[in-house]
């Protein structure tokens, strides 16, 4: 086949040589490989760059922010726990010193002790729980003793807790809020744990021991037993209209009459109450049974005296709003004109509940940051009120927050009052407390009215001299004060001395938690960019043996245009 090259046979050339330039290619990947493999090896890291990988760069870098920042928190909270455990400290040292002058005020009440002795051992004392709260002090930050204008409503200290980065790829430090009027033991401008907490409010003018719980009464119609009553037929009959559950058009705008019955007592009813009588009623208590049974079981109740032979009728409050309740058109067909004793009788109206707090103490004044509540339930419907400086201000024109006397309560307390239909008046010494009818028009068993308890924010046990003040040397009433103040003091320490101590264990397990939550952020990232160095270091070994035979294969390429060239020699 003239002019064509057979299949199979590799062509030469002098000019391309395709050998040398895939043994050239082979060499060059080989060695970009190995490059590679070596910047792992020194680096110890498998994506360095983004140019590596970009999307585990990219997490990785971000992961590796984030544990800076978490170490940076435990940084803080490092320091955090050093503020924390120098209150901890003042508060425990103070503490004991209070429970030693306590001590010492139980002393100074036995007779025959001298208090000015145990005085100047107070004064001691004193000076050293002021030196204490000076010295409670860590980078110049003092949370015992403050310069504060207003420390009920100073913002509270803040302590780091923790770093956290939202699903929304947000983040924010976390702190725990420290308040320091639970904490600071003098404050210059008053309100310290050690100091009169001019907060409180006292007895609330007598609202504080005060509670209530009244029920409005129904009236009864009363009536003399006349008997035996014989029914011969039932053309002896006793016929009356009954009246029960009416409102009493004295207590409400719109009183409604409630039901009016006309009742009938003949052969046929006795019969039916008393099988066995053949129609004679002899006692009162059978009387009882057969105007209950005629009007209603459910709906008349008719109490009676066996002694005295009277009896009463009475509604069970069951068909209407009201309690009142009346007999007219009494009828009686019996031999004598017998009745049983009933007759007209007007409307006998039932009264609602009022509750009267017996004496008011004495005046008061709210702070801004204190509030009175007082449970209050009408009708079994819970309302109750809350008294707030705003609230005494609005009502009396002043700025003080001060109640002075009762007359001023009764007005605060009708403004509060009245959206829950319930009204106050002044009573002798005291205030005594009504339902508006207008509002709660039931009367009787149904109408109730529970006041509770009042209570504040503050509470009755609060602190009415400075400790610095305290004086036992006259006795008697002074050291009864010293000590009730002196008790009050301990509390209020002790309490912020556990809740310090909880802060502290808190910090300590955010602390220890930082600590593994950096680890796992390290183990994290490492897991996405660390280099395998036992397959690197492998993987390089075998890339410089491929190196080697890529370079001889070079070689060899590169010979064959010289072989050719030899034979024109």
């Amino acid at each position: 086949m003239k002019g064509q090259v057979a299949s199979g046979v590799t062509m030469t050339s002098i000019i391309t040589n395709r050998s040398a330039t895939a043994a050239l290619a082979t060499l060059r990947a080989i060695s970009s490989d190995a490059r590679d493999t070596a910047a792992q090896v020194s680096s110890g890291m498998r994506v360095a760059t983004a140019r590596d990988n970009a999307a585990y760069w990219s997490v990785s870098t971000t992961m590796d922010g984030d544990r800076r920042s978490v170490s940076a928190v435990a940084d803080a909270l490092g320091l955090g726990a050093a503020k924390v455990d120098t209150v901890y400290t003042g508060l425990e040292s103070t503490v004991d010193i209070l429970s030693a002058i306590k001590e010492r005020v139980v002393a100074a009440a036995e007779e025959g002790v001298d208090r000015s002795k145990v005085q100047e051992e107070i004064e001691q004392l004193k000076q050293q729980v002021l030196a204490v709260s000076e010295a409670a002090s860590f980078a110049g930050i003092n949370w015992l003793s403050t310069d504060i204008a207003d420390i009920y409503s100073a913002p509270s200290a803040r302590v780091v807790s923790s770093y956290a980065r939202r699903e929304d790829g947000s983040v924010r430090v976390e702190s725990v809020d420290v308040p320091l009027h639970g904490l600071s033991l003098f404050n210059t401008t008053g309100g310290g744990l050690l100091q009169a907490d001019d907060r409180g409010v006292g007895d609330i003018g007598g609202l504080r021991n005060f509670s209530a719980s009244s029920t409005g009464q129904r009236r009864s119609l009363g009536f003399d037993w006349q008997g035996p009553l014989y029914f011969a037929d039932d053309t002896t009959q006793i016929t009356f209209d009954i009246t029960l559950d009416a409102d009493n058009p004295a207590n409400t705008t719109s009183p409604q009459p409630g039901v009016t019955r006309t009742i009938t007592i003949n052969r046929s009813l006795i019969d039916q109450v008393m099988p066995t009588a053949n129609g004679m009623v002899d006692y009162i208590g059978e009387w009882s049974d057969v105007l209950e049974y005629a009007v209603g079981e459910t709906d008349l109740y008719v109490p009676y005296n066996h002694v005295d032979l009277n009896y009463s009728v009475m509604t069970r409050e069951n068909l209407a709003r009201g309690a009142g309740n009346g007999i007219s058109n009494v009828v009686s067909t019996l031999p004598g004109g017998l009745t049983g004793g009933l007759v007209d009788t007007p409307m006998e109206y039932g009264s609602r509940p009022t509750a009267i707090m017996r004496e008011f103490t004495q005046g008061f004044t709210l702070h801004p940051s204190n509030m009175i509540s007082i449970p209050l339930s009408v009708n079994g419907q819970d309302t109750g009120i809350s008294i707030t400086r705003e609230a005494i201000d609005a009502t009396l024109g002043k700025t003080t927050g001060e109640i002075a006397n009762r007359t001023e309560m009764v007005a605060v307390l009708n403004a509060l009052l009245a959206p829950a239909g319930v009204y106050a008046i002044e009573d002798a010494d005291g205030i005594r407390f009504h339902v508006d009818p207008d509002f709660h028009p039931e009367s009787g068993r149904k109408a109730t009215l529970v006041i509770g308890r009042a209570t504040d924010l503050v509470g009755a046990d609060v602190v009415s001299a400075d400790l610095l003040s305290l004086d036992i040397t006259s006795g008697g009433a002074a050291v009864d004060a010293a000590l009730a103040d002196v008790e009050a003091m301990l509390g209020r320490v002790t309490a912020a001395a556990s809740a310090m101590g909880s802060l502290s264990k808190r910090i300590a397990l955010q602390t220890e938690f930082a600590k593994v939550l950096m680890d796992s952020m390290a183990s994290g990232i490492g897991r996405l960019v660390d280099a395998d160095m036992n397959e690197a270091s492998t993987r390089i070994k075998a890339l410089q043996a491929r190196e080697r035979l890529a370079v001889s294969a070079l070689q060899i390429a590169n010979s064959q245009p010289a072989a050719i060239l030899d034979l024109y020699r």
